[in-house]
C-alpha cells in the first residue's frame, strides 16, 4: 500500500537544505544569524499555516463551515505538519543546551 503523504521526500529535502545552509554558515558565506532566521521563519510559517488549516478543518466539522478552495486542506495540514516536525527537530537540537540544565538532577 502506498502512503498518501510524502514523508520521506520532505524529510530528505529539509535535511539536505539544512546541511547546505549549515555548510554555508561554516564557510562564512551565510551569517549564522541569517541561517537561524531562515529556519526560524520556516518553523513559524509551517506552524502558522498548519494552525490555519487545522482551524479550517475544525470549523468545517463543528459548524459545517466550508470554503471552496481548490486544495485538499487535510492533505496540506498533514504535509505542513510533517514539515513543522522536522524543522522543530532542528530547532530543538539547536537549543538542546537549554534542556540539559532543566533535566539535571538537583
Amino acid at each position: 500500500m502506498e502512503s498518501p503523504y510524502i514523508i520521506m521526500p520532505i524529510a530528505i529535502g529539509l535535511v539536505a537544505l539544512y546541511i547546505i545552509s549549515f555548510f554555508l554558515t561554516k564557510k562564512n558565506i551565510l551569517p549564522l544569524v541569517t541561517h537561524k532566521r531562515i529556519w526560524n521563519i520556516a518553523l513559524f510559517l509551517s506552524f502558522f499555516v498548519t494552525g490555519i488549516t487545522g482551524m479550517m478543518q475544525a470549523l468545517r466539522v463543528n459548524y459545517g463551515w466550508f470554503l471552496q478552495i481548490p486544495l485538499d486542506i487535510t492533505f496540506m495540514h498533514v504535509e505542513l505538519g510533517i514539515v513543522m516536525f522536522f524543522i522543530a527537530v532542528f530547532h530543538i537540537l539547536w537549543h538542546s543546551y537549554y534542556f540539559k540544565d532543566f533535566f539535571k538532577k538537583r
